[in-house]
């Protein structure tokens, strides 16, 4: 259960679950009796019994279940910090700071109304400065024991929580729970003061009851819900580093995660669409670069990914980033770093042009980019052409370039997001005039144009599976399946291939610069034209990978030994 697809619902189940029995009870018994199961005048209760050792287990379950990765003197600071939060949770339960503070100054403890441990004993003049300074220590303690973790996984767990990691939904249910505890400890104070009911006169006694129930059953399911976190941030980390057992989210999963992450595509593009569309082009790539580093910081998955396919293409990489590099650790070099983060800050570039020219497509692209004399010569010469790229520079220019030279064009785009955020970047790549078509039953639209004088604008540098028509070819040494749609359709259509790419230019625009050009002759041979591309691009790739979208997993997909036995085959001949 703790490892399987749905084991992020574990958390909120037993949330759910214990707030049912809770109300069960409270329903079941009378007011009295419910009351004496969580709170009696002197001593323990029965529930806070029950829910000492469940707090009291966490210490030693976090030094034989380390919920942190890393080296040992980072598994002993980490666990000794989580020890020293199970001992506040052990204090707070029983009281124990506020007995001490009792048995060091009973007059003062005895005089203040209420406890001490707020902010208006703090404030009181005739309070002693001992008894101040203990109370502020306690709070030191306390806010410096959650506010370390907090800083450090406060972003993780957010970006795992919609990514429907278990131990992301744990914490994330933990501090709901912790929240309402909060809240339902007040209530009663604040319904009184608010003038609303008193739940200690007469006659209000379910009520009282219902509340303090709430309050401490709640704090046995904080404990129950911190043991779970530590045992699936354990699981994640640690036990199953190598073998992650929740990358296999089952498909209700996935789906519930889309509804949850609508509506922060949709507040993203509305922020887009405002602050973007009316920017000057220097003003947006400001953005941009600063966007670029935020998302650098936060990407730690597509920061190792960077790494790892950067020295595929340098030639330095070690087995274990080949064999996956989403769990390699990120060590990089000076240098590497450098080019990681211009890789996100062209990628962000790129992505922000295509909302930029949304409005006034044809000037704004007229500004941003220029074609270069040979590939304007080479299109004015072939109507129509298949053209040929990668994600390298800004890619999203090279069709409309294209375009403003007198080629009808038709491109193709991957669902991104949600269906509604597909529609609306699909719209913004048409605002210039060129057709767009899903990559999802493409290959009709794609024919038809073609065979009607139009030009199609092809991207061929990621995974397309066999079994939507991709071919295995050789890229920077390694398998991977990609599309053989341009020699496919130069060969049926007898229109040429033209690879080329926009090379970013010092004063931020872009010139569309050709590489290669192929004969329909030449692309009947499906598998050695498709390869030949991939060899054009890997040029361009290895002089400049900063241009070049690192963070994606183009390795991803392994071929069979039948699939690499044809692959030998077509490379022998």
């Amino acid at each position: 259960m703790l490892t399987s697809g749905k084991s992020w619902l574990v958390a909120p189940v037993v949330a759910l679950v214990g707030l049912g029995v809770l109300l069960l009870l409270w329903g079941l018994a009378e007011p009295q009796a419910y009351l004496e199961w969580f709170q009696l005048k002197e001593g323990l209760s029965p529930v806070e019994w029950m829910t000492l050792p469940l707090f009291g287990l966490i210490v030693p379950l976090v030094w034989t279940c380390p919920p942190n990765s890393g080296g040992l003197r980072r598994q002993c600071a980490w666990s000794a910090l989580w020890s020293v939060l199970g001992l506040i949770a052990l204090v707070r339960e029983t009281d124990l700071h506020k007995l001490a503070f009792a048995r060091l100054w009973p007059e003062v403890a005895d005089s203040f109304p209420g406890t001490v441990f707020k902010m208006r004993f703090l404030k009181a003049d005739a309070v002693p400065l001992m008894p101040k300074l203990f109370v502020i220590m306690v709070f030191v303690i306390f806010f410096v024991a959650v506010g370390l973790p907090l800083l450090r996984y406060l972003v993780p767990l957010l970006k795992g929580f919609f990514r429907m990691e278990p131990v992301a939904w744990s914490a994330a249910t933990f501090g709901v729970v912790s929240a309402f505890v909060l809240v339902v400890d007040r209530l009663p104070a604040n319904l009184r003061k608010w003038g609303i009911v008193n739940l200690k006169a007469p006659g209000h006694e379910a009520g009282l009851a219902l509340c303090k129930g709430l309050e401490e059953g709640a704090e046995m399911v904080m404990a129950l819900l911190a043991l779970l976190t530590i045992v699936h941030s354990y699981l994640t980390f640690v036990h199953a580093r190598k073998e992650n057992p929740y990358e296999k989210m089952s498909r209700q999963s996935r789906r519930f995660r889309r509804k949850l992450l609508v509506p922060i595509e949709w507040i993203g593009i509305a922020l887009a669409l405002a602050v973007i569309v009316p920017l000057p082009r220097r003003a947006l790539f400001i953005l941009c670069d600063v966007l670029s580093r935020v998302m650098y910081r936060l990407d730690r998955r597509g920061r190792c990914r960077s790494l790892a396919n950067l020295r595929i293409i340098r030639r330095t990489s070690r087995s274990e980033e080949c064999l996956d590099p989403d769990r390699a650790e990120y060590h990089p070099t000076l240098r590497e770093a450098r080019i990681i983060r211009r890789s996100y800050r062209n990628m962000a570039r790129s992505v922000g042009y295509a909302f930029w020219t949304m409005v006034r497509a044809r000037v704004r692209c007229q500004a941003t980019g220029e074609m270069g004399a040979a590939a304007r010569d080479f299109l004015k010469a072939n109507r129509p052409a298949v053209t040929v790229s990668g994600h390298i520079g800004c890619w999203e220019i090279l069709s409309q370039l294209a375009y403003l030279e007198g080629h009808p064009m038709m491109s193709v785009a991957k669902d991104i997001g949600t269906r509604g955020m597909t529609k609306l970047l699909m719209a913004a790549r048409r605002s210039i005039g060129q057709e767009i078509v899903s990559a999802d039953g493409a290959f009709k639209p794609l024919m038809a144009g073609i065979r009607e004088g139009k030009s199609l604008g092809l991207l061929v540098d990621q995974k397309v599976s066999p079994r939507k028509g991709g071919i295995w070819i050789r890229f920077f040494g390694k398998p991977m399946p990609v599309s053989a749609a341009p020699a496919f359709f130069s060969a049926k259509a007898k229109a040429p291939i033209v690879v080329a790419w926009s090379r970013p230019l010092r004063d931020g625009r872009y010139r569309c610069e050709m590489l290669d050009t192929i004969t329909p002759a030449e692309a009947r041979d499906v598998w050695g034209t498709t390869q030949r591309c991939a060899r054009d691009l890997e040029k361009v790739i290895r002089r400049h990978p900063s241009c070049w979208v690192l963070n994606y997993n183009y390795f991803r997909q392994k071929p069979t030994e039948n699939e690499l036995a044809q692959l030998a085959e077509r490379e022998a001949k």
